[in-house]
């Protein structure tokens, strides 16, 4: 079960709208509409001169619609990308900071966003200048991009989680009923399956030639390395990471329990065991993956439109939310702007980083051509072509079915899980470890408890040295 701690007034006003209310790589990006820059209905920013802001994350010239579009929006504001690969991203940006030469506005990755808080600038007045209402964000903000009540970044995308994607095509040769949500809506039984039903699956979609070759995988993933999947999994069998999951003040590893190693094993074993799933060799054996060349039945995977429309183009597509152990879960963490504290132009930078996130202009640019939305999805989504012709609303709406905000189906809002997609602040060290340690299980050298135990103890000790 999630750790529990008090709320803070603004986590308590974002909990009540929720009582209340009934990246992703793409080819080529259109122009975000010129016409819609300055008219959105935004609050009045507060007056400034004219500024130059330099805005740093890790994907080329991916942003560059935002770049052109503040100008529009904000004659007062010039912007200047830059970029650096992820792998480079975060110590070249602490560096600067160090040195005082860092960009006014970076893009944080909520999987390291801990070692960031200290050096960003708390948002929270700035949004409620420029009338933010945080409720519409994609999650909780005070827990998905904050620290000790406060805001420190806003989603620039909605934060992932995890779809079960099938090979439509291969559904219907095979008569496999499942229950997405299809043409028509959702399926009366969507999102009751749970794990069994989907080894089941898996079992009866992977197809063996009398040479023991197999001909069509049931997940096109390899179940054989450690990351967001498997994290899934072990949050859904009611496992946590670490002893705190939301402050950054963890003291020890929980990767060792006993829900945490029973939905770990059971998932390598969909690789080791079962067969349904391949190797990491097997998987990158066929180019271009093997459910993009119609080689498995489905994938799991946190969609965005790039691959979703080049396999809807080939195969037709079906959605439906993974399935479940004890809890169904809806995960946290995400690509953000942030403001670094450092900057001698904040106010421009914080309208920058708002402008970018909150903009009808700019959802309406990224939400049907590269992801949803991670700033008030309902009205994006209700800007989609409706069903049956409307395939992306489809698995849009499964992004936010278990939200019970946003969802249409609020069955699939009961017993949801909320959880971080990170792990704590010592992410880096924590993910490499347990993935070494996962790894050994994969080559035969230990046992899942025995591996799981050893990271335990480096995490912890490495913990204690605060």
């Amino acid at each position: 079960m999630a750790t529990k701690r008090g709320m803070s007034r603004r986590e308590f006003l974002w909990a009540s709208a929720i009582g209340s209310a009934g990246v992703v790589a793409a080819a080529c990006q259109p122009a975000v509409p010129a016409t819609d820059m300055a008219d959105e209905g935004e609050a009045a920013a507060p007056a400034m001169e004219s500024v130059e802001i330099r805005f740093s994350h890790w994907h080329g010239g991916f942003w560059d619609p935002i770049r052109d579009g503040i100008g529009e929006a904000h004659p007062e504001i010039t912007a200047i990308s830059e970029s650096t690969p992820w792998g480079e991203y975060s110590t070249k940006l602490l560096t600067q900071m160090v040195g005082g030469v860092a960009p006014d506005v970076v893009m944080v990755d909520s999987y390291w966003q801990g070692e960031w808080f200290k050096v960003l600038l708390a948002l929270d007045d700035s949004l409620d200048a420029h009338g933010v209402d945080n409720s519409k964000w994609d999650a909780d903000p005070w827990m998905q991009c904050g620290n000790d009540g406060k805001i420190y970044s806003l989603s620039q995308v909605y934060c992932p989680n995890w779809q079960l994607v099938v090979n439509r095509t291969l559904a219907e040769q095979e008569g496999i009923d499942l229950p997405d949500w299809g043409d028509d809506g959702p399926a009366a039984n969507y999102d009751e399956w749970r794990w069994d039903d989907l080894v089941e699956l898996l079992k009866a979609t992977t197809k063996v030639n009398a040479d023991g070759e197999v001909e069509q995988w049931g997940l096109a993933n390899s179940t054989a390395r450690f990351g967001a999947v498997s994290l899934y999994f072990m949050y859904s069998n009611g496992a946590q990471a670490l002893d705190d999951l939301w402050g950054y003040n963890e003291t020890e590893a929980l990767i060792d329990s006993e829900e945490s190693v029973q939905a770990l094993q059971d998932y390598i074993d969909l690789t080791l065991v079962d067969k349904v799933a391949p190797t990491p060799a097997e998987a990158q054996a066929v180019q271009g993956g093997l459910f993009n060349s119609g080689k498995a039945f489905c994938t799991i995977r946190h969609p965005g439109v790039g691959d979703q429309r080049v396999n809807q183009e080939a195969f037709g597509l079906l959605f439906m939310p993974v399935p479940w152990r004890e809890h169904r879960v809806q995960m946290m963490g995400t690509n953000s702007w942030g403001v670094w504290s450092g900057s001698e132009n904040t106010d421009a930078s914080a309208t920058f980083a708002i402008w970018a996130t909150t903009s009808e202009a700019i959802s309406d640019w990224i939400t049907p051509n590269i992801n949803l939305t991670g700033y008030d999805m309902r009205r994006a989504i209700d800007k989609l072509p409706e069903l049956p012709e409307g395939w992306m609303r489809r698995f849009y709406e499964v992004f936010l079915s278990r939200d019970e905000r946003f969802t249409t189906h609020p069955s699939a809002a009961e017993n949801v899980l909320w959880m971080p997609r990170w792990y704590g602040r010592k992410a880096r060290f924590f993910s490499d470890t347990v993935r070494r340690e996962y790894d050994k299980v994969f080559l035969g050298e230990k046992s899942m408890q025995q591996a799981m135990s050893d990271a335990k103890v480096e995490i912890d000790a490495a913990l204690a040295e605060g």
